[in-house]
């Protein structure tokens, strides 16, 4: 059977609420970005970088623990939430002192001092999310995206704020990391009001129904985020800041923005799965998940890869243009990763949060060990690198992962991702040829940057309508979304 209304309602309409915080941040985020990349140096970006590994870990290990017990479980009681909090606070409580206690004295052999004392900065974000963890959770599981995407939006302009007036004070590094903690800590207080989770009184035998649970989700999470930002902290303890810096740069551009994209369907694909009716909806909505993402994250990337020997150095100035080709060859792996997006939510929804976790270790050893190899030979081999593996996980993932547990074949995967390679492969196509004739006419880089996005709007466009029609009434469905959705209370 397909999936309820009632649910695609959901999906429909937590997928543009969610979209359209993420424009207004995203946007918001990429102004900001521009005027910042002008203000501080490349070697304070790659000081910063480093600390804002700690950022990322607090955001993700400080809910994902929490996230999925409480979201995942059929019946809930006000027990569960009570101990959640309460978890949620002990343990951001313990994680400051650890992290400031190695910010102090362990970093600054590794990274320098001024590594040391952001890193030290940085601590504080445990404590930011550990006190919202649990209204997250509850907001979550009520499906009330709306709330999310406005808090979310919210917190993005403030911690764009806070880092902008920071960098205009001569912060440099410090303003960075003052945004995120800005962000985090917005976030958690308006979750926190939002959805109250009540006293932080634990009970015994809740304690451990989430303990159990969140361990392999907590471990997993680790291991991914390990993943993600390992080569940072690989190359901060290699090379110089400013290399770290333009690696950073590169990799936000190629990859990260993609994946700020994919939140949106990351925010609302647990809470979904879990209410999935059987294997064979499960299934139905990963591979909507999928055709989407690849839909328009592909010819996205395409179009930055075209654009972007013009692009970057216009818009982050000269001092950036080292990060163009490892940008560009990174765009590669931003494509394998949007093919990927929600396996995890998927895996943690059928309740296989250890084989998750083993998973993710894995990859986690395998892509440190090719860091470590090519970080002596620049950031640009080391880009071919993470690019050959994003691709090469992509499939294992495919392959150990979804074939095994749910059924889902490299033939669904190709018949899901075909409209977007077909249509990114164009666009590619269009402007290398374009921009080749452009660049004898020695036009300013705004025209021609604007010539080259209208070319892949209209190659992009005509390509996926003529020849993709499902996917672009996909597309169009999420955009053409405007009746919202009455939001279900909390079932306690």
């Amino acid at each position: 059977m397909p999936p309820t209304p009632s649910l695609r309602q959901v999906a429909l309409s937590g997928a543009r609420w969610t979209a359209l915080a993420r424009l207004v941040a995203e946007a918001s985020t990429l102004a900001a970005a521009v005027v910042l990349a002008r203000l501080i140096p490349p070697a304070d970006f790659g000081r910063a970088a480093i600390a804002l590994i700690v950022v990322a870990l607090a955001a993700v290990l400080g809910t994902a623990g929490l996230v999925a017990p409480l979201v995942q479980r059929r019946e809930l009681h006000q027990r569960h939430i009570a101990s959640a909090a309460f978890l949620a606070l002990v343990g951001s409580t313990i994680m400051v002192g650890l992290t400031a206690g190695f910010g102090n004295f362990a970093a600054p052999a590794i990274f320098g001092d001024e590594t040391g004392e952001l890193i030290v900065l940085a601590s504080l974000a445990w404590l930011l999310v550990g006190v919202g963890a649990a209204s997250q959770a509850l907001l979550q599981r009520e499906l009330r995206f709306r709330r999310q995407a406005l808090i979310e939006g919210v917190a993005v302009i403030a911690g764009v704020g806070v880092s902008l007036g920071s960098a205009l004070a001569g912060l440099d590094g410090a303003a960075l990391v003052a945004g995120a903690l800005t962000t985090l800590g917005c976030t958690g207080i308006l979750s926190l009001l939002s959805a109250p989770p009540g006293l932080p009184i634990p009970a015994r035998r809740e304690v451990w129904d989430i303990c159990r649970f969140a361990a392999p989700v907590a471990g997993s999470s680790l291991a991914y985020l390990g993943y993600r930002n390992v080569d940072y902290a690989i190359l901060g303890a290699q090379a110089n800041p400013a290399q770290v810096g333009f690696y950073w740069r590169a990799f936000q551009l190629g990859v990260g923005y993609q994946s700020k994209i994919s939140r949106v369907m990351l925010r609302i694909s647990l809470p979904l799965y879990s209410r999935a009716d059987g294997p064979e909806e499960l299934r139905r909505m990963r591979m909507r998940i999928v055709r989407t993402h690849a839909t328009v994250l592909i010819p996205l990337l395409a179009l930055f890869i075209g654009v972007a020997p013009v692009l970057v150095p216009w818009l982050f100035g000269a001092t950036w243009e080292p990060t163009v080709l490892p940008a560009q060859i990174l765009a590669v792996a931003g494509m394998a990763d949007a093919v990927m997006t929600g396996s995890g939510p998927l895996m943690v929804a059928i309740g296989r949060p250890g084989v998750l976790m083993a998973w993710n270790l894995v990859q986690l050893v395998l892509y440190a060990l090719l860091v470590l190899i090519l970080a002596p030979h620049g950031i640009t081999v080391l880009a071919i690198g993470v690019a050959t593996f994003g691709l090469a996980n992509a499939a294992g993932v495919q392959g150990f992962l979804l074939r095994r547990y749910l059924g889902l074949s490299f033939r669904h995967v190709w018949l899901d991702v075909s409209a977007g390679i077909a249509t990114g492969a164009a666009v590619l196509v269009a402007l290398t040829l374009l921009r080749g004739a452009l660049d004898e006419l020695e036009l300013p880089d705004p025209v021609m940057i604007v010539l080259l996005c209208l070319t892949a709007l209209g190659v992009g466009g005509a390509v996926l309508r003529l020849l993709f029609r499902p996917e672009w009434e996909d597309v169009a469905a999420i955009v053409r979304r405007s009746d919202p959705v009455a939001e279900p209370p909390l079932d306690l």
